[in-house]
């Protein structure tokens, strides 16, 4: 019973390593599929290092210049939805805080961005 649970946790180390050197590597399509599903799985639904790393490679993908513009503000919402996931499973990371607050402003200032373009190109057209 112990190992088969040590071994679980092993396999669960080892994706969220691999999810980390996709992400050094920048490789952001990618780690966004392995996260993706990492996180279906209902016993890593708990895994607060998991979410933090969503949010990283959504916010990224979000500023990728080959990103979709219809994308970026889907993109930057489960950014911070991550982010504020992680922060409700690891309320130890004080300095996540500063992150997820900064985060907001950034969402929120890009959102404005979003509507106001929207709105342009409807006037214009």
């Amino acid at each position: 019973m112990i190992l088969l649970a040590f071994s679980g946790l092993m396999i669960q180390a080892q994706d969220l390593d691999k999810i980390k050197d996709l992400i050094t590597q920048s490789k952001f399509t990618e780690a966004k599929v392995a996260v993706d599903n990492f996180l279906s799985q209902p016993k890593n639904a708990d895994a607060a290092e998991a979410w933090y790393y969503k949010g990283r490679i959504y916010n990224s993908l979000s500023s990728d210049k080959a990103t979709p513009e219809a994308d970026i503000y889907r993109l930057k919402n489960e950014a911070y939805e991550a982010f504020k996931k992680y922060q409700l499973l690891d309320p130890k990371d004080i300095s996540l805080n500063w992150k997820v607050m900064a985060l907001t402003w950034i969402y929120m200032r890009d959102s404005m961005i979003l509507a106001l373009r929207h709105s342009m190109q409807r006037i214009l057209t």
